[in-house]
């Protein structure tokens, strides 16, 4: 079997998986706000599982623009769904939607045009990056003790 076969099995096992997950998810915790972010989380990381590939070089098409947005914005959605896990005076504010909508106008209008491409994905993943290290800092907090999230 080629490894490209293989991997579309996977990608696609994952993808099925996740997507049983976000609905199991949502049915059963819809109500509550960690469920909801829980659910989230695996409708991104689904997103991702679609959207990455080793070695992938073409231009994406701009109908993917709202799935690589989703994608990109999964890292943050883990911290929030860690802030919603673990504090539960978490709350949704209106910015905490700010690293997945500018990862959609950076999927539609800046990636493709030159001048703009290189430092736009580099900010997306500079959010990216500051969401999974939240993350990781709030399971942290939890585990000693202390709820409350060193950003807000």
């Amino acid at each position: 079997m080629p490894l490209s076969t293989f991997d579309i099995a996977l990608r696609s096992a994952t993808v099925a998986l996740l997507l049983v997950l976000a609905v199991s998810l949502f049915r059963g915790f819809g109500t509550v706000l960690a469920g909801r972010l829980a659910t989230a989380f695996a409708l991104g990381s689904a997103a991702h599982a679609v959207t990455s590939s080793i070695g992938m070089t073409s231009r994406v098409p701009p109908a993917f623009a709202p799935v690589i947005a989703l994608s990109t914005g999964n890292a943050v959605m883990f911290w929030l769904f860690t802030r919603a896990l673990f504090d539960e005076t978490f709350r949704l504010r209106w910015w905490h939607a700010a690293v997945v909508a500018f990862s959609f106008v950076n999927c539609m209008w800046l990636a493709p045009h030159p001048a703009c491409s290189f430092r736009s994905s580099r900010s997306v993943s500079a959010a990216a990056l500051y969401g999974g290290l939240n993350a990781v800092l709030q399971i942290s907090l939890s585990r000693s003790g202390t709820a409350k999230s060193p950003t807000r």
